[in-house]
């Protein structure tokens, strides 16, 4: 990635919630300040002014991407970067200006390789900091408990072990439906191939590119967990990640990273504890990667990588 400009940052950041003065994110204009100048300083182009992308509604929220998407100037480009900041629930929901849960998987598909064509093949970083839970990790502290907690966004629950006897039979369930789904479609398509798909139609191994393929997804906390957020500093995750690209994006790729990141937040959020400090749970930031053939993203490849 050697570019000039080397991409555009998109970053959608909600702070203020529709007749919910509690939800505010007090804190987040610090992160909004902090991410948008390291990326900046990065060579990157950010793609909206503040008060554009801030406190949208759900369909603001699909609007502002699609529209980024449908730009020219990405198929000049190496990569694209969207953050997200808000508040978080379980199973990949973010929530938005006029409390609606948008799910990721619906935003990743806006940038997927079918839709988002001039980024196919190039590396999407997603960077999300909010909560992927209500639960608190205490781990195995002392009169530590891992039951979920009220807080903004949480819904109600039942007990984990109903949970998981749940998802066992929904699963075994699927599992025979699925094999005879698998069986009937290979049976009806090797009776039919030849006739139904032309050999010819079908493109080199090498120009597959499918919808899940070269995302870089950075996640706040774990799944089912909360993440934190300092009224005074920002997030927690923010913060470190910030820092960390500052110091070490000029020699080492995004998954080295991202590593580190997950290691100094853990380390930081349980240091509270150590210090005496009001204990709100340990943290643990996640990431996945789904870039093709074993790639490696490195911002600044001019310069020697550190091993």
């Amino acid at each position: 990635m050697n570019t000039e400009v080397k991409g555009r940052v998109l970053i959608l950041d909600n702070r203020l919630f529709k007749n919910k003065p509690g939800y505010a994110r007090k804190g987040g204009e610090i992160d909004y300040v902090n991410i948008r100048r390291l990326f900046e300083k990065m060579s990157f182009e950010i793609a909206t002014d503040e008060e554009d992308t801030t406190d949208l509604t759900s369909e603001e929220m699909f609007q502002a991407i699609k529209d980024e998407t449908e730009l020219e100037v990405h198929k000049h480009l190496s990569m694209f970067v969207l953050i997200i900041m808000s508040h978080g629930q379980t199973g990949d929901q973010i929530l938005s200006h006029d409390n609606k849960w948008v799910k990721l998987g619906d935003i990743k598909h806006l940038l997927s390789a079918s839709q988002f064509t001039a980024m196919k093949g190039k590396p999407k970083l997603i960077i999300i900091q909010a909560c992927s839970g209500n639960r608190i990790d205490y781990g195995d502290t002392k009169n530590s408990s891992n039951d979920p907690i009220n807080v903004q966004g949480a819904g109600s629950h039942t007990s984990l072990e109903e949970n998981i006897a749940s998802q066992d039979d929904q699963n075994s369930f699927l599992t025979s439906q699925l094999s005879q789904e698998q069986f009937d479609a290979e049976s009806s398509y090797s009776e039919n191939a030849e006739a139904a798909i032309p050999p010819r139609s079908l493109p080199n191994f090498e120009d597959i590119h499918l919808d899940s393929d070269d995302f870089f997804v950075m996640k706040a906390s774990s799944d089912d967990y909360v993440s934190t957020r300092s009224l005074t500093h920002g997030s927690c995750f923010i913060r470190i990640l910030v820092a960390t690209f500052y110091k070490h994006a000029c020699h080492r790729d995004l998954e080295s990273l991202a590593r580190i990141i997950q290691s100094r937040v853990r380390e930081s959020s349980i240091s509270r504890r150590k210090n005496g400090k009001k204990w709100l749970g340990g943290i643990v930031p996640v990431h996945q990667c789904t870039f093709t053939n074993g790639r490696k993203l490195y911002f600044f490849p001019e310069f020697p990588p550190v091993n």
